[in-house]
This record gives C-alpha cells, sequence and structure tokens, in this order.
C-alpha cells in the first residue's frame, strides 16, 4: 500500500503575506510527495480558498464561532 507521509503545517493565518504566498507557490508542488494540511491558528484568511483550490486540505480556529472547544481538541479532531 503506497500512502503518502502526511505534512501538517502551522500558521497564523491565511491573510496575504510573505510565508503564505511562498507556501502556495510551493506546496502545490510538493502535492505529489506529501498529504498537505494547513492550520491556520488564529483565522483562514483571504488566500484560504487559493489554496483549497490547489487541492490542499485548510483547517482554520473557529474558537470565535464555538467557545465550547479549545484549539487542543481541534487539532485533535485532525488526527482522528
Amino acid at each position: 500500500m503506497n500512502t503518502k507521509p502526511q505534512l501538517l503545517i502551522f500558521i497564523g493565518s491565511l491573510s496575504r503575506g510573505g510565508a503564505e504566498l511562498h507556501l502556495l507557490r510551493v506546496l502545490p508542488l510538493l502535492k505529489k510527495y506529501y498529504s498537505i494540511s494547513i492550520y491556520a491558528i488564529s483565522f483562514a484568511g483571504e488566500l484560504s480558498k487559493d489554496f483549497i483550490d490547489a487541492g490542499i486540505k485548510v483547517y482554520y480556529n473557529r474558537l470565535q464561532e464555538d467557545k465550547k472547544f479549545g484549539i487542543i481538541f481541534r487539532i485533535k479532531r485532525l488526527f482522528t
């Protein structure tokens, strides 16, 4: 069974910035070698749609919408 290694990247947000734009250029190239996900700690940001369109899974912190769960529980759900 050939499964790709998983790569999970944590970033503050996916707002337009240098690191985010660099990831948007590099990650689609790595997609053939890795199963890639991005977790935006603060909020998704305007580039989240671009990552999704490039085939990158995007998760973000919804604590403002749902204050019942902490960030640890949300990260745990990524792996279950």
